[in-house]
């Protein structure tokens, strides 16, 4: 047997929380620490409030996406939005890992899963070596 899957269906917050956690026991990439994918309802993303070309009136922009550097007060709005983001993926995150793992740390790394940045996730101090969760928080 090279991996290890485990699932666990956890109530927090009032809403049903899947862990699905898998560990790689040929995996490659030598001490590659535990790392955390968490996906949360829609609603709960879009209740972070997001910068709009409104909030900028003095700035006179086409539209709200602008490339990074050309109007730093944007990038900063966007930057605060990412982090909010970021805030209500950690919440989840460690709530989950707490009651399956127990008590540690957890980092956010755009980079955790490939290192081209096409998936973000969290890497977990309480999550064995080698092994990749999923946090999936239904609706």
């Amino acid at each position: 047997m090279y991996s290890n899957s485990t699932y666990h269906t956890l109530a927090i917050a009032g809403r049903e929380v899947t862990v699905h956690t898998r560990t790689d026991y040929i995996d490659n990439r030598s001490r590659k620490k535990g790392r955390v994918f968490t996906s949360v309802p829609r609603e709960m993303l879009d209740a972070v409030p997001r910068p709009s070309v409104d909030d900028f009136p003095h700035l006179d922009l086409p539209d709200i996406h602008t490339r990074r550097g050309e109007y730093p007060e944007v990038d900063k709005a966007w930057d605060r939005h990412n982090r909010a983001l970021v805030k209500v993926w950690r919440e989840w995150t460690t709530a989950a890992l707490e009651q399956v793992f127990g008590e540690g740390k957890v980092h956010f790394s755009r980079k955790a899963g490939c290192a081209c940045g096409c998936s973000p996730g969290f890497i977990a101090s309480q999550v064995p070596w080698h092994t990749d969760v999923w946090v999936s928080v239904k609706e």
